[in-house]
């Protein structure tokens, strides 16, 4: 390691330039037979089947008696993201 100095920088990343902001209405009613069997657990990341055969990740949101509301928001959508950062070697050429 070189001379440098080495010290610790924070970083923190608005949501419109992470996972962009939260989406209320990404939510849908969905029929408890389109998903698989292991998504009826709230907060679960559950796999569900479309009609091209496509696998959809989706959130669970509330469990109802014939239907799931699942939430298409990816989960850190909305949230500043914040880092801290410590560079420990630089080769400058």
């Amino acid at each position: 390691m070189n001379d440098t100095k080495v010290e610790n920088s924070k970083l923190s990343i608005k949501p419109e330039n992470a996972y962009w902001h939260l989406n209320k209405d990404a939510i849908s009613k969905t029929k408890k037979e389109q998903l698989l069997q292991e998504a009826f657990t709230a907060s679960t990341t559950p796999q569900g089947l479309c009609t091209e055969i496509k696998i959809i990740l989706t959130r669970v949101k509330e469990i109802k008696k014939d239907t799931v509301l699942p939430g298409y928001n990816q989960p850190l959508a909305g949230k500043t993201i914040h880092f801290v950062v410590k560079i420990s070697d630089m080769n400058v050429n």
